[in-house]
């Protein structure tokens, strides 16, 4: 026994061996080297035969360069392309002053992790050698013939040939970025051992490297390992990558390296190699186990130089000579026989010579012919430890080919090879066919490891056989395209049985991580199919098998060319021939089409059937189920096992030869007609299908009087086409019967059964005992496929036939369906065959066809190169390129939120993409100075001055959970930041983020971890810090709006139990039949839809109470009723008759509609339900119900056409007396229901607690059984009594809970809020409203008629006739922009278009500014802002003047102070740059006007001839100022005033042009460019002005503000102000306004005809609610929460005088109190506060009274929360809990009764409570209790006509706490405040005292437009384009009128909310329909 120990290390991933070799085998070695005596020359060698114990090469696979497959590789080596390339793929060319050529591989950041399953954080950080090799050994694996799990578990060994991870050696440098996955997936022990586990193999594996050689050494142990029996079979592999430059310095100081780039082997000019890469697998196995044979392995070996004079490298011939004879005579080989030698030839000086003199003498000696040779290196350059197997890979892609590839770059033979001159040797260098032969191959390496192999050629011939049987082609892949090019790959292939062979044993089983299947069938014409497969559940077949009913064909010559089908057939027919011996079964089959014998088409179609069955058997597919009808169960036996082929035809024989006897002409028809109808008497029923789909038979004639009549009758009927059998009233009429039986049971026999998988033997046998009988029954009775094919699970179906899914059968909507019978012939069977294959199920392909011999011949074409990946995912490719971290001062971070040092950073979210905090750039920041000074972070001092955030980064989703710490830098520096913001956006009510920082200074030392600091903000110096922190001038850049998810609006009415002419009558029965399941989480909703016109009242339950879940069946016997509805998706369908069966079990609510006519269908819907369920009937109109004592009715409410009519099933209608409980508050109804005991129990309750009682109750109904309440809300009610039939009426309805009001019983019910509350208003603003895919104009009501009632001298109530637009209208209307307005929220926005305006004041002519809203019917100016119009002016001309020339004096004359002489530089013709002309022109300045081209000089020129031609410049360059400074004396100007939007560079350009001292002014869009001037600016003593639109209009800047009115009034008299150009629109055209002013018409003016000449109009506007800012407005509770942002929203509506009431312990936040109080006094906002222990009406009434005393109280408003407490500490006894909730009652109550007294026209009495309160909570009983009462208060002051509103909010979010009226739901998702404060406008409007406001999770996902559409929209907006469907998709942005300012928004946008990055480039040539396709991949 041979035995090798195998030793290696895994660090040094090298290999020693000690060889134990017994005698024999140690004597022949000795025999072998001292003989001279070769026993064989190649020629006796015949590589057609073979011994099973013989080791060959059976698949392939590589990687090389340029080639990413073996098949590329061979057409690229005989097309003699250089697959060396000078692209630098892995580094910058000639870095570190390397050669720039190499052999690369295309693209190794391309690998299928998900194939083979490797985590993406592995495969990132995975040596790319590893991923290749991983799909080139699953290649070679597939290549070979094989299925990835054939080896599984086998003695397969692996060798992998590597030298070195340079990815490795990369990860290793950073250690700031490791994460452990490195070491897992570089390691050189991983290369082998990866491929082991991925393919299970349990052989020797392990690494080597002997540097060139590397793998020719593998090879010999991998040889020796399968020859020794250490493994049965083994991979050889190789890998090489060239990633590190410096690795080819060290070769290029060795000289070994050509600096050329070219390898020319064996040329006299040869100097040297070129690196290369490749990744090589091939797999060796016995010849008894292979499939396919690329070469017979004769021998191989190696040796080692050891020690030479000349040093390590230098290679020694003599060692190599050894090694020849050596491999030679262990293969028993006479060396000079060989045909071809693959030399290592690297083509140094002295390597080449070395061998090739070598070869000389071992192998050129005595031969006749030249022996040709050639190196792979020539061509691909050398691949180190993979070159060796790459010349492997030649000389098998040659063997198969029959040509030599040549040799490049040879010309002049080296002269230190004498062979190569006197022509022993001979270089090929032109392709040169061969007939294969011997091939030796030799490798050597630098460190005088040797290896040689000996390979020969498979001469298998493939033998040329005519193959006309269609073949059937079955394959898969990872991808769609995988499939479909290796389809079409085959396709364009000959035809090759050998090669399908293969493919069918690759696929006879499921590969895992195959997504998708597809078949091709080939025979002259072609058949293709792909599709997707899921593997998650097993495929069930269900085979079924028709009659005579079905249309059968007459079979094609060519079904008969498949031999299991034609055996089956001669079975048959030499079966037939015992009992009729003329037959001709094949002559029968062929004409079975038109076939009039009964007994020849019986026993054809069985026949048929039969062949069919055995061809799916050989296949290995066998059905679950088996269906048969009629005929059809004779096949049906035989394909349960249960008849043998002789029992089976046999008895279709017996049975054909009665129906042959009786025959009688007879028709089948195809009815719809139920059967409860009766049928005439000779028709019979021969299969009921489906509901709708009956088969009769009788007659021809009876038939076809049936079929009049059906029709007469109105249902459908039609003959089938098809021969015609009565067999039912044949057999019944013959009298042959009891004797067919008894032939039968001779047959078959008496006992035998078949199995539950014969669904109609076994759920259909009826009396039969034995399968004779039920045979006979099938024949003579009904066959009841529809019962059978309920039973089956959703399967496929298999038909052999065609009728049972002729046309609508209930099946095919659900389960995939193949005819295998539709025409009789081959395709039809091998498309059927294919298709099941792309189901998911496993047909064994092979045996269709005749068996091929392995391994197969010669010439067989290669599988690898079939092979696709996914390849769409990018992995990691570690970089050489860039300089050393230290030497470049980059520094580059890895963030794991795993680690501590990152765990705080997620959290931090914009427009709900989560995105990096600031605080992280500025840490990167000090951690790189800090690396860089070898430092702790708290010994370096940090000061940072300009820093600029030019975006925001996303972070990538995670599945992490995180912990916030809240004491790291991190988060200090962070609170800064966002502390600012906070203040900032306290005044503009507006979402920011910081763009740029002017400094940060850090003092680490003063740094006390876990202490609270105080922070200091300054905002006039705009400045924030503590001891250890302090950061100036922060400024923040506005966030466009993001699209708001509508909520649900709910409002509460009470609603009888009976109600005519109700409008809401659906919507208040469904909530009644949800209203008597009150508790319940979970309902089972059955619906009965006998018309299918009736809309489905069941899609309205699924969303009519949140907390509710639904599962909705909707069940009808109309199969065509159920289609792909997507209105319904989430609602089930089935096909039932509900007239003969109940719908279903243990329903809670049934629904149905007009059945009340129909007893039977009413019954089955009560025993639907399950007991106490409800049965909801829509109806017409009738007068008398169905009596049904199961049931009880409980309302009916009807509508203008339609009667709702509600019932419920109970045990015994009013049989039950309850136990009847009376309570007058919480303590008696707490104490009483504590020990309740069990049976049937009512609450009653009167008085002034009902409300809360109600709620109470209604809250604990869940865990009390058989509860129910009457809660009297009528003063006028009659005593509670058993016998009054008031009460006993109600009781019988056994309701959960009913209200008596007004005389009548009822419910109070939620219902949906649903449009906008508008009237006709005068005083509106205008906006744009987005509605149906058009944009319409939208009215809003105004604050003006409070301002009317004011008479205010400061803010002047104006109408408004004209009203300009500008740029900043256009962004607001594109939502680019935020702004401070008097609505807050931001779908406000876009009512605040307009700031100049021109109308009446007190019927005087005016004109004026404001800072929005001026596009109004009315509109509040600042007196200072108004100025009287000229009399020869119009309105139009006076609207186009405020803007402009406020903003030219206030830049010239408040902040520039402009002296007479001073030289100014105006950029930019638009309206204020003409306005600042005008004005420096007036102050006797020199104006210079800088413009962009001739044209606009020209309109310049004539509308100012002061100017002279030499004051205007055109720019051409950046160099303009060289111009300026020349017309000025070289000084510069003294002002330089910027009016348009410029880059960074134009910036410095303009300032430039400037002198000494001298000022620039520039507007808010050219911000922070100052910044960027360092030096230049600062030395000339440049100040910088940047205007600010907004500062003109702050309190605290009144002198400025009369200064500007001063300045224009003199203007206007002196005739410096004069109307700019304007063009006019009407209102309705706001939206061409608008986009003219934005397409460069920025010099005319765009002018609004607001009021066409009407003064008194009115429009339908949006009521919205506004306050007096004269009244005093009572709040309690609120301001540490979400009642703060109310209260501050108030204030901006009009609430100037607020009275804050609360206890001592309700105010939490005084530093958040402060802050609003310090904004609301920049609005003139009093603010006083009382502070009460108890709110007793003694205490309220004083207050009250005290406030009475200021002035007039507008209203009261209760902001305060019910503390979320569980149950368990919220009983009556907890006297804190109630403390608190009493403290709200109180309040409210007494302030109910004060207000009713001190001030009844109260506009506002507000309360707020939470939706979870109203939709039922066990736990939280108490807090019900409490909204109870609160709504019971609001409700009885909206009866008394005052002022009522309480609002349930559901979960509130984004504010300054994690939430804000929380609820415990997990079914409602956050409400952003804004969403909130914009719904307040509605509900203080509406006249209904409750009122609920929540986001439902399944709102908001149902409410989220599709990715792509958000996507294409928004981007669509930026633009302009309403509809990007109507763009032309190839369109560029460019050329849609992109510009910079656009580019950067959908930067922004694509960015920040989709993590898409495009650089400015991209932007330009991104078309829309490159970005529907980057959406569609997100």
């Amino acid at each position: 026994m041979n035995v090798i120990n195998c030793i290696w290390s895994n660090c040094s991933a090298t290999l020693s061996c000690e060889i134990e070799l017994s005698n024999h085998y140690k004597l022949k070695h000795s025999i072998l080297e001292t003989s001279n005596n070769m026993v064989r020359s190649a020629s006796d060698l015949d590589g057609s035969k073979w011994n099973d114990e013989d080791i060959v090469i059976t698949g392939i696979s590589a990687r090389l360069p340029n080639c990413d497959s073996v098949e590329e590789f061979q057409e690229k080596l005989l097309a003699k392309v250089d697959l060396i390339t000078d692209e630098p793929r892995r580094f910058q060319s000639g870095l570190y002053g390397a050669i720039k050529r190499y052999g690369l591989l295309k693209d190794l950041s391309k690998f299928d992790a998900k194939f083979f399953n490797i985590h993406p954080r592995q495969a990132e950080r995975m040596d790319p050698q590893i991923r290749n090799l991983l799909e080139v050994a699953y290649e070679a694996t597939v290549d070979a013939g094989l299925h990835p799990e054939d080896l599984s578990g086998s003695r397969t060994g692996i060798v992998v040939g590597v030298a070195s991870s340079e990815t490795q050696d990369k990860w290793s440098q950073m250690p700031n970025r490791i994460n452990g996955y490195e070491y897992t997936g570089c390691t050189r022990t991983m290369f082998a051992n990866r491929v082991s586990h991925y393919l299970n193999l349990k052989g020797p594996s392990y690494s080597i490297d002997t540097a060139s050689s590397t793998t020719l050494v593998a090879f010999q142990q991998a040889y020796d390992m399968i020859k020794d029996g250490v493994c049965d079979a083994c991979f050889v592999c190789g890998t090489d990558l060239v990633l590190n430059p410096c690795v080819c310095l060290m070769f290029q100081c060795l000289n070994m390296l050509s600096p050329e780039g070219k390898c020319k082997a064996f040329d006299i000019s040869g100097d040297g190699y070129v690196r290369s890469e490749g990744v090589v697998a091939v797999l060796l196995q016995k010849a008894k186990s292979a499939k396919r044979i690329y070469a017979h392995v004769l021998s191989a070996g190696s040796n080692c130089d050891g020690y030479k004079d000349d040093g390590i490298t230098f290679p020694s011939g003599e060692q190599q000579m050894k090694l020849f004879k050596r491999v030679a005579q262990l293969a028993d080989i006479d060396p000079s026989t060989i045909d071809f030698m693959e030399a290592h030839g690297s083509a140094t000086r002295v390597g080449d010579p070395q061998e090739m003199n070598a070869v000389t003498e071992v192998f050129a000696k005595g031969r006749k012919q030249p022996l040709r040779t050639g190196s792979i290196k020539s061509n691909m350059g050398h691949g180190e430890p993979a070159s060796a197997l790459s010349a492997v890979i030649k000389i098998c892609v040659t063997m198969e080919c029959g040509i030599i590839p040549p040799n490049l770059h040879y010309n002049i033979p080296n002269p230190d090879i004498p062979a190569l001159l006197d022509g022993r040797l001979k270089v090929i260098t032109e392709p040169t066919p061969w007939d294969g032969g011997l091939v030796a191959v030799n490798s050597f390496g630098v460190g005088g490891a040797n290896g040689h192999a000996l390979l020969l050629s498979n001469k298998k011939i493939k033998e040329i056989v005519p193959d006309t049987i269609p073949r059937l082609i079955c394959v898969s892949g990872v991808t769609e395209n995988a499939v479909k090019n290796m389809l079409n790959k085959l396709h364009s292939l000959p035809r090759d049985p050998e090669l399908y062979a293969l493919l069918n044993n690759i696929h006879r089983k499921n590969i895992k991580g195959h997504g998708y299947r597809g078949y091709m069938i080939i025979n002259g014409e072609l058949i293709k199919h792909v599709q997707k497969v899921s593997f998650s559940e097993k495929k069930n077949l269900c085979l079924t098998l028709p009659g005579i009913e079905s249309k059968w064909k007459s079979i094609e010559d060519d079904i008969l060319q498949l031999p299991i089908f034609q055996s089956s057939i001669k079975k048959c027919e030499k079966e037939l021939k015992s009992v009729l011996k003329s037959i001709n079964l094949n002559s029968i089959l062929k004409s079975l089409e038109n076939e009039k014998s009964p007994l020849n088409f019986v026993i054809g179609i069985t026949a048929l059937q039969i062949g069919f069955i055995d061809i799916l058997y050989s296949l290995e597919i066998f059905p679950d189920y088996i269906i048969g009808c009629g005929i059809g169960e004779i096949a049906a036996g035989y394909a349960d096992n249960k008849y043998t082929l002789q029992q089976a035809i046999l008895s279709a024989y017996y049975i054909g030869n009665v129906l042959q006897f009786s025959f009688y002409p007879s028709s089948i028809a195809r009815t719809d007609m139920p059967r409860k109808i009766p049928y005439p008497k000779d028709i019979s029923i021969c299969a009921k299908i489906a509901p709708k789909c009956t088969y009769v038979s009788g007659p021809t004639k009876s038939v076809q009087s049936f079929i009049q009549t059906t029709k007469e009758k109105g249902f459908q009927i039609k003959e089938v086409e098809c021969f015609a059998i009565d067999h039912n009233g044949i057999l019944q009429k013959s009298g042959q019967i009891l004797k067919l039986v008894t032939e039968l049971e001779k047959i078959l026999g008496k006992s035998n059964r078949g199995s539950n998988k014969w669904l109609t033997y076994s759920s259909l046998q009826s009396n039969s005992s034995n399968i004779a009988q039920h045979l006979i029954y099938s024949l003579t009775g009904a066959s009841h496929i529809q019962k059978a094919l309920t039973l089956m699970e959703k399967s496929t179906i298999l038909e052999i036939g065609f009728a049972f899914h002729e046309e609508d059968s209930e099946q095919t909507n659900e389960t995939p369906l193949f005819l295998l019978n539709n025409n009789a012939t081959v395709w039809t069977i091998l498309s059927s065959i294919g298709l099941l294959y792309n189901v998911g199920f496993q047909p064994q392909i092979q045996n269709l066809y005749p068996k091929v011999d392995f391994p197969v011949s010669h010439k067989t074409p290669m599988i690898q190169s079939m092979i696709e990946w996914d390849h769409s995912e990018k992995w990691n490719v570690v970089s050489f390129a860039a300089k050393d971290n230290r030497v470049s001062g980059e520094f580059e971070v890895e963030v794991d939120f795993d680690k501590d040092e990152f765990s705080s950073l997620p959290g931090n979210f914009i427009n709900q993409c989560e995105i990096f905090p600031k605080s992280f750039y500025v840490n990167l920041v000090w951690k790189t100075i800090a690396r860089f000074q070898n430092k702790p972070l708290d010994e370096v001092p940090l000061t940072i001055e300009h820093l600029y955030f030019s975006r925001e980064v996303p972070i990538p989703e995670s599945d992490n959970v995180f912990e916030v710490n809240n004491h790291s830098w991190y988060s200090l520096i962070e609170s800064f930041l966002q502390a600012s913001i906070f203040c900032e956006n306290f005044e503009e009510n507006s979402h920011s983020v910081v763009s740029f920082i002017r400094k940060i200074v850090i003092d680490p030392k003063q740094f006390e971890q876990n202490k609270v600091s105080t922070i200091k903000y300054n905002k006039k110096w705009n400045t924030i810090k503590n001891n250890n922190l302090e950061i100036r001038g922060i400024k923040l850049q506005s966030l466009p709006s993001i699209t708001r998810i509508e909520p649900t609006l709910e409002y509460y009415e009470f609603v009888p139990f009976v109600a005519q002419q109700y409008e809401s009558a659906a919507e208040a029965s469904i909530m009644l039949a949800l209203e008597n399941w009150t508790g319940h989480t979970d309902l089972k909703i059955a619906e009965l839809v006998i018309n299918s016109s009736t809309p489905l009242l069941s899609s309205k339950l699924q969303n009519a109470n949140p907390f509710i879940k639904t599962e909705v069946t909707v069940y009808s016997d109309d199969i065509n009723y159920f289609s792909n509805d997507d209105e319904n998706q989430n609602i089930k369908f089935v096909c039932k008759d509900a007239s003969i069966e109940q719908l279903d079990n243990n329903c809670h609510i049934v629904i149905a509609s007009n059945v009340l006519d129909n007893s039977s269908i009413f019954t089955n819907l009560v025993n639907s339900v399950r007991m106490d369920g409800c049965i909801l009937l829509q109806e017409d109109f009738k007068e008398n119900f169905i009596e049904n004592e199961n049931v009880t009715h409980i309302s009916t409410l009807s509508s203008q056409d339609k009667m709702f009519i509600l019932f419920k099933k109970v045990q015994s209608v009013g049989k039950n007396t309850p136990r009847v409980i009376t309570v007058s508050n919480l303590n008696d109804c707490v104490q009483k229901l504590e020990n309740i005991p069990d049976g049937n129990t009512l609450i009653f309750a009167r008085g002034a607690e009902v409300g809360g009682i109600a709620k109470f109750v209604k809250s604990v109904m869940f865990k009390i059984k058989n509860l129910s309440a009457m809660f009297i809300e009528d003063q006028n009610a009659p005593l509670f009594s058993l016998t009054n039939a008031v009460y006993t009426d109600q009781l019988k309805k056994n309701f959960p809970v009913s209200f008596y009001k007004n005389g009548t019983w009822g419910v109070y019910l939620p219902f949906t809020l649903k449009e906008n509350i508008t009237a006709p208003t005068q005083d509106v603003f205008i906006g744009l409203d987005y509605k149906n895919d058009s944009i319409e104009v939208d009215y809003v009501q105004s604050n003006s008629a409070i301002y009317k009632q004011l008479n205010d001298p400061w803010n002047i109530v104006c109408d408004v006739h004209y009203a300009t637009i500008n740029m900043r209208d256009y962004n607001l209307y594109k939502g680019k922009l935020s702004t401070k307005f008097s609505l807050p929220d931001a779908e406000s926005q876009k009512y605040q278009l307009g700031m100049e305006f021109s109308g009446y004041k007190n019927n005087k002519k005016i004109f004026g500014l404001v800072s929005g809203g001026a596009l109004a019917t009315t509109v509040i100016a600042d007196s200072d802002f108004l100025w009287d119009l000229p009399q020869n002016w119009s309105l139009e001309e006076a609207s186009s003047v405020p803007y402009s020339y406020a903003m030219a004096y206030y830049t010239f004359c408040v902040r520039g102070n402009i002296q007479k002489g001073n030289s100014i530089l105006i950029i930019g013709d638009n309206g204020i740059a003409r306005a600042a002309v005008r004005i420096a022109l007036h102050y006797n300045t020199e104006v210079f006007v800088l413009l962009t081209d001739n044209k606009q000089k020209s309109e310049f020129l004539k509308a100012y001839p002061q100017i002279k031609n030499s004051q205007i410049i055109v720019s051409k360059n950046n160099n303009y100022y060289l111009e300026v400074l020349e017309k000025t004396g070289g000084e510069g100007v003294n002002v330089l005033f910027v009016t348009v939007p410029v880059q960074t560079y134009t910036f410095q350009s303009y300032v430039s042009s400037l002198a000494a001292k001298g000022n620039c002014f520039y507007f808010n869009s050219v911000y922070e460019k100052e910044e960027m001037l360092g030096a230049s600016g600062n030395l000339r003593c440049i100040t910088f002005h940047r205007i600010v639109l907004s500062c003109i209009f702050e309190n605290v800047n009144v002198n400025i503000r009369k200064k500007i009115n001063q300045l224009m009034n003199e203007g206007l008299k002196n005739g410096v102000v004069q109307p700019l150009s304007y063009t006019v629109f009407a209102v309705e055209d706001i939206v061409q306004a608008l986009q003219f002013n934005y397409e460069d018409n920025s010099v005319c003016k765009t002018i609004l005809n607001i009021r066409n000449n009407v003064n008194e109009k009115t429009y339908p506007a949006k009521l919205r609610t506004y306050f007096d800012n004269n009244k005093y407005f009572v709040i309690r509770g609120g301001l540490e929460d979400f009642g703060s942002h109310v209260v501050d929203w108030m204030v901006t509506q009009g609430a100037h005088k607020l009275v804050f009431v609360s206890s001592e312990t309700e105010i939490k936040n005084q530093s958040l109190l402060k802050m609003f109080n310090e904004k609301w006094k920049n609005v003139n906002c009093n603010t006083s506060a009382f502070n009460l222990n108890e709110f007793s009406l003694k205490n309220c009434e004083t207050i009250m009274q005290k406030i009475s005393q200021l002035g007039s109280i507008g209203g009261v408003f209760d902001f305060t929360q019910f503390e979320p407490t569980n149950d368990s500490d919220t009983n009556s006894s907890n006297d804190k809990v109630m403390k608190h909730l009493n403290q709200k009652v109180d309040f409210l109550t007494n302030m109910d009764k004060i207000t009713r007294k001190l001030c009844p026209n109260l506009e506002f009495f507000v309360s707020f409570s939470s939706v979870e309160y109203e939709y039922g909570s066990v736990e939280k009983s108490i807090y019900h209790y409490v909204n109870g009462i609160v709504q019971n208060l609001m409700r009885n002051r909206k009866n008394s006509n005052l002022s009522a509103t309480f609002i349930q909010w559901g979960l509130v979010g984004e504010s300054f706490t994690d939430t804000l009226y929380n609820t415990s739901a997990s079914e409602l998702s956050p409400q952003p405040v804004n969403s909130c404060l914009h719904i307040l406008h509605k509900f203080l409007k509406i006249p209904h005292p409750v009122l609920s406001s929540f986001v439902t999770s399944a709102q908001s996902n149902s409410q989220t437009e599709s990715k792509v559409d958000i996507i294409l929209e928004g981007v669509g907006k930026f633009l302009g384009i309403k509809d990007t469907n109507s763009v032309l998709p190839t369109l560029t942005m460019l050329e849609l009128g992109l510009d910079s300012l656009i580019g950067t928004d959908i930067q922004q946008f694509l960015e920040i909310n989709y993590g898409v990055v495009l650089s400015t480039q991209e932007v330009r040539e991104l078309t829309f329909e490159k970005l529907r396709n980057l959406a569609e991949n997100l």
